[in-house]
């Protein structure tokens, strides 16, 4: 979102939408009344492109002072800390979150959104497994889960992070009790089998219990941008394994007929 004026139709009620969410954050009243009703025709044109880029220049602490002075309005306050993210804005988007946390402290989404960029932070640095950020990853995971038990994805992301802190034992068991559990959906259980495959072989070094995983994951069907990633997973696999021990061409034959490739 780096320009207010995107190229696809398909994307301007997304996109001038959460512009209006993010001129309301600012202040900009008018401004933001105006994108809401504009989000929702393809005639838009906007007048005024990179005013969130010097938005997100501004010094932290006048960022943090909206905050308090705005209202209690957690979705907008999620949205510029998601933009920031975008815009690798890490450090920032945390010290926004992390004010707003001090005013909703048992709010489950902000938790999880907090541990996501504890983690991107490390990404950035090159340091994925920086103890000090993982455990504030792990810290914020854990209690966002315990405030949200049924939202899933955050639960298995925490038996991953558990892995990634060389709790093996910790992660299988987490892995273990989400996969028993009797209401999963079909889209939870795709997360689960994507998510179990890669601590089979990224952490395990199991690569035939990994693909056995996300072949499971992709018979499940199209129900959530995990089937995407477990077809990728099992291309990686393929570009290394010309001889095709585990028969992955042949299961990616078997949905030609139902599925168009990507």
């Amino acid at each position: 979102m780096s320009e207010e004026h995107p190229d696809n139709d398909s994307n301007v009620i997304v996109t001038y939408g959460n512009l209006a969410w993010v001129h309301s954050f600012m202040g900009n009243v008018t401004e933001a009344e105006t994108y809401t009703e504009k989000s929702f025709t393809e005639k838009f044109k906007a007048k005024k492109p990179g005013r969130f880029s010097s938005f997100l220049e501004r010094p932290t602490s006048e960022i943090c002072r909206r905050i308090r002075m705005a209202p209690d309005n957690l979705s907008v306050v999620l949205h510029v800390a998601k933009f920031m993210k975008k815009e690798q804005f890490y450090d920032k988007a945390l010290k926004v979150l992390l004010e707003m946390l001090k005013k909703v402290p048992d709010s489950s989404r902000l938790h999880h959104e907090i541990a996501n960029n504890y983690r991107w932070k490390a990404m950035q640095m090159n340091d994925i497994h920086n103890p000090e950020l993982l455990g504030l990853c792990i810290q914020h995971l854990e209690k966002g889960t315990s405030l949200n038990p049924g939202y899933i994805y955050p639960r298995l992301e925490l038996a991953l992070r558990y892995a990634e802190q060389k709790q093996m034992a910790k992660a299988e068991q987490k892995f273990t009790e989400l996969f028993a559990l009797p209401d999963l959906k079909p889209a939870d259980r795709q997360a689960w089998h994507r998510m179990y495959g890669d601590f089979k072989q990224y952490r395990l070094g199991s690569e035939r219990a990994a693909v056995e995983h996300y072949k499971q994951g992709m018979m499940l069907g199209r129900v959530s941008t995990e089937w995407i990633a477990c077809k990728n997973r099992l291309r990686k696999v393929l570009q290394h394994d010309r001889r095709d021990t585990y028969e992955i061409r042949t299961f990616f034959h078997s949905f030609r007929t139902e599925n168009k490739d990507d």
